[in-house]
């Protein structure tokens, strides 16, 4: 009854006299319904709130002097107070652990620590964290245990030694500060990965890190100096940080109470919170929309289609729209037709083999394996998994190195500007044998056609210079005659070739504007939606076919290989094509005075007998 009783002379004197904000709590200054914890440079703020309309009271952390501010941290979400209970307080118990009490004083929330006196203090630092000191030491600190949101300094992560995971987990509702259905963390993997979760399911993901950014976001270039990733694989622990490298700079990460996960920081010259990045942004971003052996791409409708070689598992479904079913092989591996006891693929007895779809500019599916560098190259990585049947897909990503798959791939994604290179093992097709030959025809027909082009301007040349000689051995005419007819005979300007009108010039401009399928014909144009990737590498390998140096063409073999992916493709020369000069009238007249006229010679008409 006297701690009641006390509790009550001490809140209605404190409201009496109008409390003012503390810099500390401790077992002698509890912090109660009408105070806050101000951190030294008043930049954060801890105490009590209610949100209107609501039954429940909470104590938590808020910027002090924004608005509008967001509540970033909050003991209790899970055990909230009655609205109604003016009694309740923050104190620090007799075993020294920070307790928050109702107003019957019991032990609503507690820090749950071992100490070994009450003599603690609990503090509210500039970073926002709250902190539990013990003779100047910290034994508590709220950044261990984070809601929703994630402040520069604090981490999210996992400990598989201990089990720790450390999440986000959004509030219930905008107004609801209790856990909702999704959450924020990093896996444990080589390489780590950072997803929403929707409940136990993915929701989002970030893709692999690569030592300085996650190769899953297309723009991640926007975040490369203010996160970072901590693996440690001794302790076995993997964290994932938010960087500032100033306390004046206001800014931090959320998972909203609808499954969006936000990046926001404070403009201080418009007064405003500015959303610097968000995920999903999206359907393509949420996790596995079209399903295994699937590929989204936002910029294309529908956004689904399954990859080349697969079709939909169930074409009813697909064709409504419902593509979570994903796509299966339309035709078996050879390797898995030719496996022995051993598991090892027997080797094809023909070139009928599997053979490696490359797919650019992707972002990498879930579930790859890191595979330890024996051989730490992009060819190393082709063979390991060529030799092995097991292996679906790799890629071979620069600062990770070999990642392969095994038993399906989900959650692809096409960028536009971004993404890494995947290869896809499928089965030998003869149709891809097919569009080999087509593509060498084509090849074979810009080449063709370019130099019947050159060989019909040089022979026009030729003619129109064989009459100018014919006409200047005819020596009787008059000079004034002679002057006449050659400047009737001589075009004005002759053919010098132009470039526009070239095949091979036209593929090139387009290809280095971006526009190569401008270059397809429009009566196939529909056919050809297949991929923009395979037009591109068509024109790539025609320009290359037609380089003005035969030592800079590829020969057909080789054609081969660049159309079938099997090999990189290097940039073609910019073409380069003889041009004719255009003689001038000063010029023509030069000549013919020249050629007609001196003191010394008459020139007259030889006549031959009939």
């Amino acid at each position: 009854m006297v701690p009641i009783c006390y509790t009550l002379l001490l809140f209605f004197f404190c409201r009496s006299l109008v409390c003012f904000a503390v810099s500390n709590i401790s077992s002698s200054e509890p912090l109660f319904l009408n105070q806050t914890l101000i951190s030294r440079s008043q930049i954060f703020e801890l105490g009590f709130f209610t949100y209107k309309g609501s039954n429940n009271q909470y104590v938590g952390m808020w910027y002090k002097n924004i608005t509008p501010s967001k509540y970033i941290w909050v003991a209790n979400r899970a055990q909230p107070l009655d609205y109604r209970d003016q009694l309740v307080s923050l104190t620090i118990g007799g075993d020294g652990n920070l307790r928050l009490l109702d107003g019957a004083q019991n032990a609503v929330w507690s820090t749950n620590v071992s100490m070994g006196s009450n003599r603690s203090i609990a503090v509210l630092l500039d970073t926002g964290n709250l902190v539990l000191m013990d003779s100047g030491s910290i034994v508590w600190e709220s950044f261990d245990f984070p809601t929703d949101t994630l402040l520069p300094g604090m981490k999210i992560g996992i400990n598989v030694r201990t089990g720790e995971k450390r999440y986000l987990i959004s509030w219930r509702t905008a107004s609801d500060p209790s856990p909702g259905n999704f959450s924020v963390g990093i896996t444990w993997e080589i390489p780590p990965q950072p997803f929403i979760w929707n409940g136990s399911a993915p929701y989002w993901r970030g893709g692999q890190w690569d030592k300085s950014k996650f190769i899953g976001t297309e723009d991640s270039d926007s975040y490369l100096s203010s996160h970072n990733v901590q693996q440690d694989f001794q302790q076995g622990t993997a964290y994932y940080t938010l960087t500032s490298y100033n306390v004046n700079f206001f800014t931090y990460m959320f998972i909203s109470s609808d499954g969006s996960f936000k990046w926001v920081y404070w403009n201080q010259s418009d007064g405003n919170w500015v959303l610097c990045w968000e995920a999903p942004q999206n359907l393509c971003e949420t996790y596995g929309t079209c399903g295994p052996f699937g590929i989204c791409d936002s910029s294309v409708s529908p956004d689904c289609k399954c990859l080349e070689g697969f079709a939909p598992k169930s074409e009813e479904e697909w064709k409504g729209g419902k593509w979570a079913g994903g796509c299966t092989r339309k035709k078996e591996l050879q390797c898995q037709r030719d496996l022995n006891t051993t598991g090892a693929p027997l080797r094809p007895a023909t070139n009928q083999s599997d053979y490696f779809l490359k797919l650019s500019q992707m972002k990498l599916p879930d579930a790859a394996k890191y595979l330890i560098p024996f051989d730490d190259s992009a060819e190393g990585c082709q063979d390991w998994c060529f030799n092995n049947c097991s292996c679906i897909a790799y890629s071979y990503v620069d600062n990770i190195g070999c990642l392969i798959w095994f038993d399906e791939v989900m959650d692809i994604q096409s960028f536009t500007t971004y993404g890494k290179d995947l290869f896809i093992r499928l089965a030998y097709d003869k149709r891809s044998d097919n569009t080999a030959e087509r593509n060498k025809i084509i090849v074979i027909s810009l080449s063709t056609i370019l130099c019947c082009i050159i060989l019909g301007a040089g022979i026009y040349y030729v003619i129109c210079k064989r009459r100018a000689n014919e006409r200047e051995s005819d020596g009787t005419m008059p000079l004034q005659q002679i002057r006449q007819e050659e400047k009737d005979d001589v075009p004005s300007e002759l053919p010098t070739f132009n470039f526009k009108t070239s095949l091979v010039v036209r593929a090139w401009q387009l290809r280095r504007e971006g526009r190569d399928m401008e270059f397809v014909d429009e009566a196939i144009s529909v056919d050809c939606i297949a991929s923009r990737q395979e037009v591109a590498k068509c024109v790539q390998v025609g320009l290359l076919c037609t380089q003005d140096q035969p030592m800079d063409r590829p020969s057909m073999p080789t054609v081969v290989s660049m159309l079938s992916g099997e090999l990189d493709l290097p940039d073609p020369k910019p073409p380069t094509l003889p041009s004719f000069h255009s003689p001038s009238d000063h010029e023509i007249h030069s000549q013919q005075e020249a050629a007609l006229s001196s003191n010394t010679m008459t020139l007259t008409r030889i006549i031959e007998g009939r």
